[in-house]
């Protein structure tokens, strides 16, 4: 039996991707995961969190947490 689970970036595991990131700066000096995405490239910190946010809110994100 494995000692990590995996879980899928939701409304419920939202704070824990943001303690993650915020531990680390935002990823990458702020890309919040967003930067690979056609609107995130070279946009704030503050826009890629509020953007990501929208993205797990609204059931698009595809992204998994590994505790």
């Amino acid at each position: 039996m494995s000692r990590f689970h995996v879980k899928p970036l939701d409304e419920t595991t939202w704070p824990d991707f943001v303690r993650l990131l915020e531990k680390h700066g935002g990823v990458w000096g702020g890309c919040w995961c967003m930067s690979f995405h056609a609107e995130g490239a070279g946009r704030s910190a503050t826009l890629h969190r509020a953007e990501k946010e929208q993205r797990v809110r609204e059931g698009r994100a595809h992204a998994a947490l590994v505790y």
